[in-house]
């Protein structure tokens, strides 16, 4: 009467069964290609083993693909270092340094 394929309601029928007619959130929980948590444990291991020596997490994410222990992007270590609060000591970037005198300034520029 409504036009719906035998197998569906059927479907509907065991569902409704179950008590689970409510409509459930499309996919599985967790995305397959997401971080595993031993992945995210070996690149805490990693950045807390090597983080003063490399001081990034570009060189962790390479470091980490050379040794076999974890292959992700450098943006995903970067996520995953923010998420345990996890920093490195940092460059310190100080005043520009001219060598030599610098140009001067025309007559026409103030200052």
């Amino acid at each position: 009467m409504l036009g719906l394929d035998h197998a569906r309601v059927l479907r509907w029928q065991i569902r409704a069964g179950q008590d689970q007619l409510a409509d459930a959130r499309p996919g599985p929980a967790q995305a397959l290609h997401g971080l595993l948590d031993w992945e995210r444990e070996a690149i805490l291991a990693l950045a807390e083993a090597w983080g003063p020596t490399d001081r990034s997490h570009r060189k962790l994410a390479h470091r980490g693909s050379r040794l076999g222990a974890f292959y992700a992007a450098e943006s995903t270590v970067l996520r995953v270092l923010r998420a345990a609060d996890c920093t490195f000591p940092g460059y310190r970037h100080g005043p520009r340094v001219r060598n030599g005198p610098g140009r001067a300034r025309p007559n026409w520029c103030p200052g």
